[in-house]
């Protein structure tokens, strides 16, 4: 097999060289030279005759050895199409290319649209002045495969000479590939409809014609602005009816910004070959959706409310189940009606804060603004209001003072019978949620990327589910009160607990002040500091009865003294541009910065590209690093030559990195994906990574050899 393709190859190359000589006794205009490469050649016709005075018909002119290609405008899963640079043609303004119908290949599943063997692509040069010389000057760039891609660079030139109309033996090729350009005539005569529909329960786009046409000859090439695939259509033929259906399938409709479910609306243009004239339409879907087979939104409440019950279990929220564990302790010595009551209104103080959120999103999604999940913790104001509610509850977890009502609200508490303890439970589950946000737990992205795609109906229902799911363990503990008598009475033990537990919301005010410090500068965070130290300060004194002593006052002067001191420190590191947080893990991992525009064409060269969406403020990154990412095994790839890794830093507000997550859908981190010549579009990873998982989807987005070459000029 291997001696029979190079006995073709050299064939093909004399074939080359013949035509070549030949080409030579005519006027040299006719033709350009041929371009040759080891894979085929490629040169510019030009017909024989003008249009018009001063408009000339040529073509650009591929070869190709038996099993190779190159690709149509719209390529497919794969590979892009031949592009040429005029800008620097002289007296000559080339026109676009007009692209004769193509064909389909598929190969392991990859669908993608060319041309083999032998195509000519024409295009319509204009000569503006006729007494003057011409001469096209291109930078041809284009792709060929077969089994491997080899993108090719070449330079193209051609003259013109005054007054000369070329000889050429071409017109017929030239006019034989422009006859396959379809065209926009007969639109009415058999074109029926276009609508939205269903395929095997999939989105489909549905076309109705009325001409019964052999399925085998038909075919249909769909092409949109978004980044949205099309499979080859299933044809239907109705024999009585005389009409022809195609169902073309469509995916990507979830990576939409925003995502849904239907083709209905989206600006399209089909090409239809195999017709007694080929022909080409743009056409907007109408909806024509059958609801008992499209997906129900009963999928994605489940996937919120179990996210939601996951949610218990992420770090974030361990502070809050502290605080409650300790409730729960304190409350084993009252009565079954008061332990259902508190842990009631801390899940009422979950739901409540859950539909909150989610009336904000609806509300900035009406106005255009940018809309996600956590991104609140990006703004230091956020931050620095968080770590102020947080010592609060640690004060009141070491007991330093007690939440108490307004003198207003103790009056209507002796009508309504409502006490100090339940705005603490209230807060709990106001608390629990918002330190929920920065967490992803297991089926919260798919769910709330569905949510923030749909109508606000649906973003109420998604995000009360997740409170739900988040407000489990409460709503348990309600619905079984009597577990709370198998504690022991409170005692001595209790006030031990209390410190061990005021530990994790310790940890976590330190973190939120790493955040404030990653977004602002070393002035603010430490002005935070010092300000929520004087609160600990103030409600120890408080608690212990101690006069405004000396001590107060030197803690005042330090802390007046301590402002200039950090403003010049702030001013030195200018803190305020955000170093990316990549610099704290570049020992480890060689990262690069984001380019989703240079992710095409790394893996058109053979790599594989990991790319990571993550945050300071994001504790599921941080645990998928160390758990994962920094996994020696996963560090072996991702350093390994043919890897490029990325890591888009979303600490602080980027409109790249939060366009980026909407065209996959998703509005929260963490975020991974792993692209390569297997995948080129990228295969998403879960939330929670292993290593086996990362390592798996690399394996799955490579090849043994890279799928495209070096470039031959």
């Amino acid at each position: 097999m291997h001696i029979e393709n190079i006995y073709k190859s050299i064939l093909f190359f004399v074939f080359l060289s013949l035509i070549n000589v030949t080409g030579h006794s005519n006027i040299a205009s006719a033709h350009s030279q041929w371009i040759k490469t080891e894979k085929g050649a490629v040169r510019i016709l030009v017909s024989e005759e003008p249009i018009n005075k001063n408009l000339f018909l040529m073509g650009l002119h591929f070869k190709m050895l038996e099993g190779w290609k190159i690709y149509w405008r719209s390529p497919g899963d794969a590979g892009y199409p031949p592009s040429v640079d005029w800008s620097s043609s002289i007296n000559a303004q080339p026109g676009p290319f007009k692209w004769p119908i193509p064909s389909r290949f598929s190969v392991l599943g990859i669908e993608t649209i060319g041309y083999e063997k032998e195509v000519v692509l024409p295009f319509y040069v204009t000569v503006p002045k006729l007494s003057s010389p011409s001469q096209l000057h291109g930078k041809l760039s284009y792709l060929t495969c077969n089994d491997i891609c080899i993108p090719i660079e070449s330079e193209l030139h051609l003259s013109l000479p005054i007054g000369i109309t070329p000889k050429s033996h071409f017109p017929n090729l030239i006019n034989h590939f422009l006859a396959k350009v379809p065209g926009t005539h007969d639109l009415e005569k058999n074109f029926l409809s276009a609508n939205a529909s269903f395929l095997e329960k999939k989105p489909a786009l549905e076309i109705n014609l009325d001409i019964k046409i052999p399925s085998n000859s038909l075919d249909a090439f769909v092409e949109t602005s978004h980044a949205l695939t099309f499979g080859k259509p299933q044809i239907f033929i109705d024999k009585e009816k005389k009409t022809t259906k195609l169902l073309i399938p469509v995916s990507g409709l979830d990576k939409l910004a925003p995502a849904r479910n239907s083709i209905a609306d989206v600006p399209l243009t089909i090409t239809l070959s195999g017709l007694p004239s080929n022909i080409e339409i743009p056409i907007t879907p109408s909806e024509n959706q059958n609801p008992d087979i499209s997906p129900s939104i009963w999928i994605f409440l489940a996937s919120a409310f179990i996210g939601g019950i996951i949610l218990n279990l992420m770090p974030c929220v361990l502070p809050v189940l502290s605080i409650k564990l300790l409730s729960f302790v304190k409350l084993s010595k009252n009565e079954i009606g008061a332990v259902r009551s508190h842990f009631l209104i801390t899940s009422i103080g979950v739901l409540s804060t859950f539909l909150l959120i989610a009336t904000v999103l609806v509300a900035l999604k009406f106005f255009g603004m940018t809309i996600g999940w956590g991104i609140q913790f990006q703004q230091p104001w956020f931050l620095i209001g968080i770590s102020v509610l947080l010592t609060f509850f640690l004060c009141n977890v070491w007991d330093f003072f007690q939440f108490q009502l307004p003198s207003f609200a103790s009056r209507l508490n002796s009508k309504i019978s409502f006490s100090d303890g339940f705005v603490r439970d209230f807060l709990q589950g106001v608390l629990a949620t918002v330190l929920s946000t920065p967490c992803s737990a297991p089926f919260i992205g798919t769910a709330i990327g569905f949510a923030l795609a749909q109508g606000t109906l649906e973003i109420y229902l998604i995000f009360f589910a997740i409170g739900l799911g988040l407000s489990v363990p409460y709503l348990s503990i309600a619905i079984l009160p009597q577990a709370a008598s198998i504690l022991p009475k409170p005692g001595h033990w209790t006030i031990t607990l209390r410190q061990v537990l005021g530990v994790p919301i310790l940890i976590t005010i330190i973190w939120l002040l790493t955040l404030v410090y990653a977004t602002t500068s070393t002035f603010v965070t430490g002005c935070t500091f010092l300000f929520l130290l004087s609160i600990v300060f103030f409600l120890y004194n408080r608690k212990n009865n101690f006069r405004f002593s000396s001590i107060k006052w030197t803690a005042i002067l330090a802390f007046i003294s301590l402002i200039p001191i950090l403003y010049v420190v702030s001013l030195k590191e200018k803190r305020w541009q955000k170093v990316p947080s990549n610099a704290l893990v570049s020992e480890k991992i060689n990262w690069q910065n984001f380019d989703p525009d240079q992710i095409p064409r790394l893996v058109s060269t053979g790599k594989t590209v990991f790319v990571d969406v993550t945050a300071d403020w994001c504790i599921t990154c941080l645990v998928n690093k160390r758990v994962a990412i920094f996994d020696d095994s996963v560090l072996e790839k991702l350093n390994s030559k043919n890897n490029i890794s990325m890591q888009a830093d979303w600490t602080l507000p980027s409109d790249t990195i939060t366009a980026y997550l909407a065209s996959f859908n998703r509005f929260g981190i963490p975020f991974n994906v792993v692209y390569g010549p297997g995948m080129p579009r990228g295969v998403i990873l879960p939330e929670l990574l292993l290593p086996g998982s990362i390592i798996t989807a690399i394996a799955s987005a490579q090849q043994e050899e890279p799928l495209i070459k070096k470039p031959i000029k």
